[in-house]
């Protein structure tokens, strides 16, 4: 029998010892070794030998307060028959990345404490009875979640994500525009209305707007780019509602969309037969919303009306949303010419053109219309030239 108590209190020692270690309640450990009911059992039965309450002992629940503030908090510990153990010696400590045990009053071998928070954020505060009593095995509670918020006013606000993003024009950017106001020791403040507006470029809010700041100081919105291509064109500002001075602008680039239509931007003009056109023509191919294409491939001109044949480099590349040709002519004269230009499945015709002959005997004779030099002919009046081939010379 004494064999087997000497084992048993082995066995609780290691169990307590691997619970401290491992940062546990050692009487969750023995509950699951022995089942609930031992040295105190359940939670709610365990916060009968502790529990921490506020300074006027009401019961403690979830907490929102200022960094501005304090809270008081006392832990009351009871012996196994019920009764309160004054002044109840216990070790505290907070839980909470953003704290350390320093925001409290004091922590080691007292039964009230004062919390003052150094940060925003959330926590919890622990407290495990350290006193001396043999009755009492294991005693400890923890608060329930502590946020601290700033409500103090807005005076600046930054971006944290979102800025010099693009988008295809009249589509939402990818990421949220995220932004966090702050009162003037820079801590994040909470509840606060923003909006967000569009000021330049023609963009639209998607998301709820005006929103309200998290317990981080944060509002995110969801935008979209308005239906002009351009860099860093769409300007989107967020405000605080209640000190409009306080803004932060995000911009964004929107780039074009899908190739749509395409269009002659300059017409073949001064066109006589065998000689290259005066004005070569220049084709643009653009989206659904009128922005010239970033689109390569090639763009080709053929013939769709008129019995001649188009001469010269017929298939140019598309550059910026443009194809524009040189060197080619028509080596037949007669109206009615309709030259079509082809981009995929898109495709473009002219109007009806009238092909010219050249002036008879243009290189035959020299007056003061035609100048005759290095075999070729040029017309003084409109500038055109045809070589000697062409005139028959």
């Amino acid at each position: 029998m004494i064999s087997m108590m000497l084992k048993l209190s082995r066995l609780l020692i290691v169990l307590i010892l691997r619970s401290c270690l491992r940062g546990e309640n050692a009487n969750d450990a023995l509950s699951a070794k022995f089942g609930q009911g031992f040295s105190g059992g359940t939670a709610s039965q365990r916060n009968k030998v502790i529990e921490i309450v506020k300074s006027d002992e009401s019961k403690m629940t979830a907490t929102v307060m200022d960094m501005g503030e304090s809270l008081t908090l006392k832990a009351v510990v009871t012996d196994p028959s019920g009764k309160v153990i004054e002044a109840a010696p216990c070790y505290w400590t907070i839980q909470g990345a953003d704290y350390s045990d320093s925001d409290l009053s004091a922590n080691n071998n007292v039964s009230t404490t004062v919390f003052t928070p150094s940060n925003i954020g959330n926590l919890v505060i622990r407290a495990v009875y350290t006193g001396s009593r043999t009755d009492i095995l294991v005693a400890e509670d923890s608060t329930p979640v502590i946020d601290v918020i700033s409500t103090g006013a807005p005076s600046s606000m930054v971006k944290i994500s979102g800025d010099n993003q693009s988008a295809v024009v009249n589509s939402n950017l990818m990421s949220e525009l995220v932004v966090e106001i702050r009162d003037s020791g820079g801590n994040p403040i909470q509840g606060q209305n923003i909006s967000m507006a569009a000021i330049g470029g023609g963009g639209s809010i998607i998301s709820s707007n005006p929103k309200a700041s998290d317990v981080n100081g944060r509002a995110s919105f969801t935008v979209r780019v308005g239906t002009s291509s351009g860099s860093a064109n769409n300007i989107f500002r967020a405000t605080a509602s209640s000190a409009p001075s306080v803004n932060v602008d995000f911009s964004a680039s929107a780039t074009p969309g899908a190739p749509s239509a395409m269009s002659f931007a300059t017409e073949p003009d001064g066109l006589f037969a065998g000689t290259a056109f005066v004005t070569q023509p220049v084709v643009e191919v653009k989206d659904a919303f009128g922005n010239l294409v970033v689109s390569t491939g090639n763009v080709t001109l053929t013939r769709q009306a008129g019995s001649g044949t188009l001469g010269g480099t017929n298939t140019v590349s598309l550059s910026s949303g443009r194809a524009t040709f040189s060197g080619l002519s028509y080596d037949t004269a007669e109206a009615g010419v309709v030259f079509r230009a082809s981009y995929g499945a898109l495709s473009v015709d002219t109007s009806a053109l009238t092909v010219n002959a050249p002036p008879p005997g243009a290189c035959v004779t020299n007056d003061d219309k035609m100048y005759t030099a290095d075999g070729g002919c040029k017309d003084l009046t409109t500038g055109r030239v045809w070589s000697a081939a062409t005139s028959g010379d």
